[in-house]
């Protein structure tokens, strides 16, 4: 069956996409691809890309399904922010943390920036699998990048204080810990200076941090759980296994834990349990969403979100080195102890 999905770009605008088939996923719901992942696809068309994901295999065309089709109707948001994306450096040092969205962006850029492409085609040799973006069509790479543009609902949500890492000097981060409480979404609609952010912290360098935060944190929630994104530079005990959610760990971060005591392991997935449990209780969010959808939406942000939770600057240097190793979602930290 082929179809003519849309895609919504703000509250009264829309954008008809090319035609695709129509896919049924794992679970039984109708489907579409768009910018390389399968997504969930409401009754009118329109490509769902602020809800969890399903999964990315066992999915068959329509044309190929006997049962009815069911279509996946998420709530409505009320709200639409913009990500205000990193300049041309700061993607090329996202994209050294393994930050696929970053090259993405650099990707797009490239194509009528000379500087951009110079730095883009630098950041191609950072992971082995950044080439399989080099061979993207333009209209493949727009597709990529109007997800990435689209801020998460539950970021949305989220209280600023998780929000204020992986990026940000000492100085950031000590000022926005004396900052009032605001939400990402309060970040993007209000102005500047009504946040409470201290005025000893420079407005041009808590902009540039905590936009930078954002496009990060908002990229690690989009992508799949079920996908190992960095089995091209890590070892996992079985790479072929995509579907198995946070507990596929790599051969890095078991020697990075083997070196910690049962303790230390309890107690850095109490602080994601923690972060996960607060955003699961979050008035707005429940709302939203049922409490299975929540809990899965919260174990699916970045592990830096835990930060907060952390005793003092070594946990924060700790939960980088987990990153690095593999365990990039709350999720992965959860299941630390395991």
């Amino acid at each position: 069956m082929i179809i003519y999905p849309n895609l919504r770009l703000s509250h009264d605008n829309s954008k008809t996409l090319s035609r695709r088939d129509l896919m049924i996923a794992e679970n039984g719901y109708a489907s579409v691809m768009f910018a390389g992942n399968l997504h969930y696809i409401k009754s009118n068309g329109e490509v769902v890309l602020t809800d969890y994901p399903p999964s990315q295999i066992n999915f068959v065309p329509a044309r190929e399904f006997s049962g009815s089709i069911i279509y996946f109707d998420p709530p409505d948001i009320t709200h639409f922010e913009k990500i205000v994306l990193p300049d041309n450096e700061d993607l090329y040092e996202l994209s050294s943390m393994g930050v696929d969205a970053a090259v993405i962006c650099l990707r797009v850029r490239s194509r009528s920036s000379d500087s951009a492409d110079e730095i883009y085609q630098r950041a191609l040799k950072l992971r082995p699998r950044y080439e399989n973006y080099n061979t993207l069509t333009f209209s493949e790479a727009t597709e990529y990048y109007t997800k990435l543009t689209v801020v998460d609902p539950i970021i949305s949500h989220l209280n600023i204080s998780y929000i204020t890492q992986p990026f940000g000097s000492g100085h950031f981060h000590s000022h926005m810990a004396k900052s009032d409480s605001f939400t990402v979404s309060e970040y993007f609609t209000n102005s500047y200076d009504t946040l409470g952010i201290p005025s000893k912290l420079s407005k041009k360098t808590a902009q540039k941090y905590i936009s930078k935060n954002i496009f990060f944190q908002n990229s690690i929630k989009h992508e799949h759980a079920d996908l190992l994104i960095e089995k091209d530079r890590l070892v996992f005990t079985d790479s072929d296994k995509d579907c198995v959610k946070f507990t596929n760990q790599s051969r890095e971060l078991l020697q990075l834990c083997s070196t910690m005591t049962n303790d230390t392991k309890k107690r850095f997935s109490r602080m994601a349990e923690e972060a996960v449990y607060r955003i699961c209780s979050n008035r707005h969010l429940i709302t939203l969403y049922d409490e299975k959808s929540l809990e899965q939406h919260a174990l699916n942000l970045s592990i830096f979100c835990a930060s907060q939770f952390g005793r003092d600057t070594n946990d924060k240097r700790r939960i980088k080195n987990f990153f690095n190793a593999g365990a990039r979602k709350l999720g992965d930290l959860v299941h630390l102890r395991n």
